[in-house]
């Protein structure tokens, strides 16, 4: 048994709860206290390097003051973890 299937599938999870602390840290510009706090500043340092890549890459996603680079962050994300599922389920029938 190869242990490539394990790691695909802890991989892919782990994007999943990523995806989750991505909702929090962009749910929590809404509550300003919750950005000032401990658990704020470390949702943004895990965070913001991932969303600062979007920023800087696609500058157009900034409009008018609101940001949309976590729709493409997500979209990202999303596509990233079903091709693992895709490769997962590959060495699943094979």
């Amino acid at each position: 048994m190869s242990i490539a299937p394990l790691l695909i599938q802890s991989l892919s999870r782990l994007l999943g709860l990523y995806q989750m602390i991505l909702i929090v840290y962009i749910l929590s510009s809404w509550l300003p206290p919750l950005r000032a706090s401990a658990v704020g500043q470390i949702l943004a340092q895990v965070s913001e390097p991932y969303l600062g890549l979007f920023r800087g890459l696609v500058p157009f996603l900034v409009l008018d003051g609101i940001d949309f680079s976590p729709i493409l962050a997500f979209v990202i994300l999303n596509l990233v973890r079903r091709i693992l599922d895709q490769v997962y389920w590959s060495f699943q029938a094979g």
